[in-house]
Formats: C-alpha cells, sequence, structure tokens
C-alpha cells in the first residue's frame, strides 16, 4: 500500500518513519519543496501524479503558548489552509482511506473531565491556542461531512493528548512544555543554576503521551483501518500536573535545586484530560511510562540536539539510529569485524536505490573513483594519459583519481548558476585522446544530463558519475549514478549517507563490478559479487578448482581499499533512515531559501530547475561581483559567529595543481570566480530550527550596514 505522510519532517512525521512498521509500505515523504500544503493547485497536482491508497496527514503549524498568542492569525489559516487543500484534494482524487492527526485544544476549556468525542463544539475555546484548535476543528469536520456524503470514502480523525519526545523542538516560542523544560533544567545543571522558575501555580493538569506511542497507534489505525472510529482520542487516561512533571523531569536530569512560581504567568486551561474509552475498545494502549518517555526524550537531547546547540554549527552531522547503535553491538558480540553479509547487503540495497545493479564497497570516495577509472581503463583498453574531462569546480579526489589512474584531467569550466560542469562547452575540450566524461553531482545538485549522455554517445565516449555529494538526487525523474558505465559515491561523515569512512562504486556492468572487486583486495582472483566464506559454516568450492588457492591469487596491481562490518550495518541504517534524512536536509535548505530572498542583491542563492530533486549536502552561497565585501568578510562573521563555513571546492588555484598544470585558472573565469568568492554553510538533518534562524539572522546582521 502507497501511503503519503504529510509533515514527514516534524515531530509525528519523523516518529512515523522511524517506527519498524514503516517498512511494511510504500512511503510517500515528500519535503516542503516538493508538495506546499498551502498551495491547492500543487497538492492536487501531487495527489493527481503519486496517487496514494492512503493519507496521513501530520502536518501543522505549531508552537507552545506564546507563540499561539502572539500569532493567532497565522495558526488559524495555515492549519486550516493545509488540512482543506490536502483532504479536499483526498476527495477530488478518490483517495478512499485518510487519517486526519487534530488536537485535544479542540476541547471547550473548564469543561468536565474527562473529554469525550462528542463533546468538540459545545463550548468556549481556549483563548491561548483558539486559532489552531478552530483549524483543527474544521478540519475533523471536514472529514466527517466527506465519510457522510460518500461512505466509500473514509476519512477519519485521531485526537491525541499534548505529545513529546524524539524530534521535538527545544528551543524558542516553537517549543512545547515538556522539551522546553528539558532544555532549561539541562542548561540549569550544566551553569550551576540553582533555581527555575514554574508559569503559575503548576497545579495546572496536564496528560502528556510519547510521540513513540502515537506512531505506533497510528500504525495500528492503518493496519486496522476498518476497525478504526470515525473520531477517536488517543490519549493516557490519566493526567499530571505541572509541577509533576518538573519534578520528573528534574530527577531524569539530576536537578536538585528549588522550584519557584511566577503566578502573573498564563497556563492555559486548569485540566485536559481525554477519555479514552473508544481507544481502549479499538484496542489498543500506550506502553510508555512517564519517566521512561522522559528518559528517552533527554537521551535524544543530549545526544542529538545539545551537541549540535553547543558547539560550531557544522557543514555535516550524522545521526544513527537507537536501532543502529544496538546492531553496531551485535556485531562486536559476534566476532565479526571484517567485510561479511552486511556490507554485501548494504550494496546490493544502495545500488538498488541507486538504479543499479552492482554495487561495490570500499574505504573512501576517492577509492571508489580510483578503482572506478582502472576497471574502466583495464575494460575498456584505453591508454596511459588517456584524457577524462573533469569540471574546474570539484573537491581535488575527483581530477585526482584520474592522475592516479594513469589518466589526463581535462578540465571544463563551470555554469554560473549550478555550479556544474557547463554541458555548453565540453565539446570544445574534446580530442582524439579524449575517453571518458567525469560530471560531478555537486553540492547534491544533478548535472544537465541529457546533453551530456547526448555528446558521450556522438562521440563514443564513456561516462563516470561522480555522486559522492549527491545521494538519491534525480534528474529528470532518474536517480544519478544511473548515466554511466560507472558511479561513485562517497559515505564519509561529512556526506548525506555516512558509515563513518567508506566510498560504493556502482553499475550494471558484471566485468566492471569483478574487476572492481579485485582491485579493492589487491588484485585478488576472487571477484564473486557475495563472498561464500563470509559465512562461517561455508567453504568456498572455488578454492579447490585451482593449483593456488583462488583467495589468494592476484591476477593484476590491486589496492586494500575494503570496509568491514561496521560501516555496513552504519550503512544500512542510514539507508533505513533516508527519508528522514534526506526529507530534513531539503526543508532545512528550503528554510534558509525562502528566509534569505531579501540578500540577492549581493549573494547568489542555489538555484535549481523543478525537474532536478536537489539532495543539498550542504547549502552554497555566492558573492555577487558587484558586493561591497569579500567573501572574507562575511565568513569571517559567521566564523566568529560560531558558524561553520568552508569554501566552494577549489580546484585550480591549489598550489599543487599550479605546479602540475601551471596558472591555469584564469582560463576558467567561472570557476575563478567561485574560487574567490562562493562558499557553503550546513543545512544538515541535525539542525535545529533556531540554529537555521541563527545563521539567517547573522547573515542579514552582516548585511544590514552594507545595503
Amino acid at each position: 500500500m502507497r501511503i503519503l505522510i504529510t509533515g514527514s519532517s516534524g515531530l509525528v512525521g519523523r516518529n512515523l518513519l522511524e517506527a519498524p512498521q514503516s517498512k511494511k509500505y510504500e512511503i510517500l515523504a515528500p519535503s516542503h519543496k516538493e508538495l506546499e500544503l498551502l498551495d491547492k493547485d500543487a497538492v492536487l497536482n501531487y495527489l493527481e501524479k503519486n496517487r496514494p491508497d492512503m493519507v496521513i496527514h501530520a502536518a501543522g503549524t505549531v508552537g507552545g503558548i506564546s507563540a499561539n498568542k502572539a500569532q493567532p492569525l497565522r495558526f488559524l489559516l495555515e492549519n486550516l489552509d493545509m488540512g482543506r487543500n490536502i483532504i479536499y484534494g483526498a476527495y477530488q482524487t478518490g483517495i478512499k482511506k485518510f487519517i486526519n492527526l487534530a488536537s485535544s485544544c479542540m476541547y471547550p476549556r473548564n469543561h468536565e473531565t474527562p473529554l469525550t468525542e462528542d463533546m468538540i463544539l459545545t463550548g468556549e475555546l481556549e483563548p491561548t491556542n483558539e486559532g489552531y484548535a478552530l483549524a483543527k476543528i474544521a478540519c475533523s469536520r471536514m472529514c466527517s461531512y466527506i465519510t457522510r456524503e460518500n461512505s466509500e470514502l473514509q476519512y477519519k480523525t485521531l485526537i491525541p493528548c499534548n505529545i513529546y519526545g524524539r524530534w521535538d523542538k527545544f528551543f524558542g516560542d516553537r517549543a512545547h512544555m515538556i522539551p522546553a523544560v528539558i532544555q532549561r533544567i539541562i542548561q540549569a545543571v550544566d551553569s550551576g543554576q540553582e533555581e527555575i522558575e514554574i508559569w503559575g501555580d503548576g497545579t495546572a493538569r496536564r496528560e502528556f503521551m510519547y510521540t513513540g506511542d502515537l506512531a505506533d497507534c497510528i500504525w495500528q489505525a492503518v493496519e486496522r483501518f476498518d476497525e478504526l472510529p470515525e473520531l477517536m482520542n488517543v490519549g493516557l487516561g490519566i493526567d499530571y500536573s505541572v509541577n509533576d512533571y518538573y519534578e520528573v523531569i528534574a530527577k531524569v536530569v539530576g536537578f536538585k535545586g528549588k522550584f519557584t512560581h511566577d503566578l502573573s504567568k498564563p497556563t492555559g486551561m486548569n485540566r485536559k484530560l481525554t477519555d479514552i474509552t473508544r481507544m481502549e475498545k479499538f484496542g489498543w494502549r500506550p506502553k510508555t511510562s512517564l519517566e521512561d518517555g522522559i528518559n528517552l526524550t533527554v537521551d535524544f537531547y543530549r545526544k542529538h540536539v545539545a551537541v549540535q546547540k553547543q558547539d560550531k554549527i557544522g557543514i555535516g552531522w550524522a545521526f544513527i539510529s537507537d536501532n543502529g547503535r544496538r546492531h553496531v553491538q551485535e556485531i562486536l558480540e559476534a566476532n565479526r569485524l571484517s567485510q561479511g553479509p552486511l556490507v554485501y547487503k548494504f550494496e546490493k540495497e544502495f545500488a538498488k536505490l541507486h538504479g543499479q545493479k552492482y554495487g561495490i564497497a570500499l574505504n573512501s570516495g576517492t577509492s571508489a573513483l580510483h578503482v572506478g577509472l582502472e576497471a574502466m581503463k583495464e575494460k575498456f583498453n584505453w591508454k596511459p594519459k588517456s584524457k577524462v574531462l573533469v569540471p574546474a569546480i570539484t573537491f581535488i579526489a575527483s581530477s585526482n583519481a584520474c592522475l592516479h589512474a594513469g589518466l589526463e584531467p581535462v578540465f571544463v569550466d563551470v555554469d554560473a548558476k549550478t555550479y556544474n560542469i557547463n554541458p555548453k562547452i565540453i565539446e570544445e575540450k574534446i580530442d582524439a585522446d579524449t575517453v571518458a566524461i567525469m560530471p560531478v553531482h555537486l553540492f547534491g545538485q544533478p548535472c544537465e544530463m541529457d546533453p551530456i549522455v547526448e555528446i558521450a554517445k556522438r562521440y563514443n565516449l564513456k561516462i563516470i558519475e561522480d555522486c559522492a555529494e549527491a545521494h538519491f538526487a534525480t534528474y529528470k525523474g532518474k536517480t544519478v549514478g544511473s548515466f554511466g558505465e560507472v558511479a561513485c559515491f562517497s559515505t564519509y561523515v561529512a556526506h548525506t549517507i555516512t558509515t563513518g569512512v567508506g566510498g560504493l562504486v556502482t553499475t550494471n556492468d558484471r566485468e566492471l563490478m569483478e574487476i572492481s572487486r579485485s582491485l579493492l583486495a589487491h588484485g585478488r582472483a576472487c571477484t564473486c559479487e557475495k563472498c561464500v566464506a563470509s559465512d562461517p559454516t561455508k567453504v568456498c568450492p572455488l578454492r579447490s578448482k585451482t593449483e593456488m588457492d583462488k583467495r589468494f591469487m592476484f591476477i593484476r596491481l590491486g589496492y586494500s581499499y575494503r570496509i568491514g562490518e561496521f560501516e555496513g550495518v552504519i550503512g544500512l541504517d542510514q539507508l533505513e533512515n533516508k527519508d528522514f534524512i534526506m526529507n530534513t536536509r531539503k526543508a532545512n535548505a528550503q528554510y534558509l531559501m525562502d528566509n534569505l530572498q531579501d540578500t540577492q542583491e549581493y549573494l547568489q542563492l542555489p538555484y535549481y530547475p523543478d525537474y532536478i530533486d536537489h539532495s543539498f549536502m550542504m547549502y552554497p552561497i555566492v558573492i555577487k561581483k558587484n558586493a561591497p565585501f569579500t567573501r572574507r568578510d562575511l565568513t569571517q562573521w559567521l566564523e566568529k559567529n560560531n558558524i561553520e563555513t568552508r569554501p566552494m571546492m577549489p580546484l585550480l588555484n591549489q598550489p599543487i595543481y599550479k605546479e602540475l598544470f601551471g596558472d591555469i585558472e584564469k582560463d576558467y573565469p567561472v570557476a575563478q570566480w567561485i574560487n574567490r568568492c562562493g562558499f557553503y554553510v550546513g543545512c544538515h538533518h541535525g539542525l535545529q530550527r533556531e540554529q537555521l534562524d541563527k545563521i539567517l539572522n547573522c547573515i542579514h546582521e552582516f548585511l544590514k550596514g552594507r545595503n
């Protein structure tokens, strides 16, 4: 079954994607750029094109009390428009199953508790979040009306109580109570603070459920959809006072100080406890206790949020799930560290996701390029010093690999908007010794592959794609790595999908696969796609068919480029979480894009046409020639504010290349401009909204005095 999840980069969406049940289905988890829920035409077009069997609507504009009070119109309109567009769009396209996530704020304030589903619209709403509540009520009613008018369309609404957990927002006015309190108390412990203030008298009672439990309930609703009531609360059936929550968090974190109360601050409704009769009849109950849920959330904060908060806002980030960590421990216990079945499984899954039959894992993206070129050189009988066309802006490994393979890199200037190799001038560089083109999909942006493929066919050239920075990116619906004879990827720690160190060669050509496997293991004669000997209970039958043990027979000069099971299992964990990783990167990049539009007098932002799906390994910026400041001015300002920056892959001005090729940078004017003016910042999946806002605020602050 194909399921569309809206809000896949949000709190509920991320927990849904992390849940093991998600692996049973084909999941559509579009980024903000791929699906703008506030645009009804875009929503309708997306639904008509992708035709999901079910929609889980988990998207929303959310925030704490202060945010809701300050911007009630925004919370009303954005949630109403998103809900209306996706619900009515699903209705128009005939989608028969729909799960709408509402909120317990739909219930009247100060009503008797527990709150039953039939109490909606029976009293005045809580003023502190009235706008949000009105939008949720309207969307819930839309679902009911659709089902009432057409019983074949089952549009159902779940009403969760307050939630908290992994991927919550811990900072700013968007933070809800529990994550905000966790952050405050941890900060108090770290700073030695002995007193923490609580809004109100702390006696207001709230029902908070761990988000992992809500995700489990939603997947139960998917699996047993026909049994699901049209409207159902999802809650604990018990509540705790605000003071209780502070005390439990203090216990988990280790805070020994005292709490005080500010009675002038708003506290919201006095009590809000949901009735869970329908939920219990449906047959589901939450599994996570309050203390366990707080422990899990504190652990997540310390591992994934606090590190990012305290350190420099970096370029890359490695996310390893709890399952991944357990699997690493299993490897240690199994005592199998060298390459084995997990590496093979990673190779196969990675290759399949990029439209290729074979994957060959190595110890770096550089090794992948080197081996890929050596394999092509052997198969296609390239002469020494044959020429490979390489962009004039790329990481030095791209052209170094040519040199190490005994080939000659010939540089081609790049496009001024995409920063990739410029197809319009490729032919100028082709001569009788040219054998291949190396398109490098820089920063996560695919090259213009149609003209490159056409040129390669016309001149009988091979294509080796450098996809080190562009995992899962697509060009006109086709995944990078599927356009040429060979593609090479990096899984180094700073990259989108990481194994710590590592890289892969992918190909559809069995001979290239076998040569590559030989080269990465010293030139060994063993070239099987899957090594039988990786199973300790089996003996390879090929070993006895030659006088010399085939495992120790070497038929070409090779290298030691292998990886082990640690890299394999981490890679598999990365692939399991790729939707979260990719969607969050895209959402973060779009947020930067949306909020830097007013800087374009002096800054060139990323450009990519609609037929390209950018994977955003990083967020590139180039300072325009009319700017009254230099790259150094801006990057030093950002670095001073603890925001990491890096230059945009300077190549031809590198000291070693000046020594090898001479002073040729001036012959590549676009590359020269980027070398002087280009840099990038992070947009990775570990960044919180507060950190993105810091990047934006620092850039705007820098430009303020220079307009």
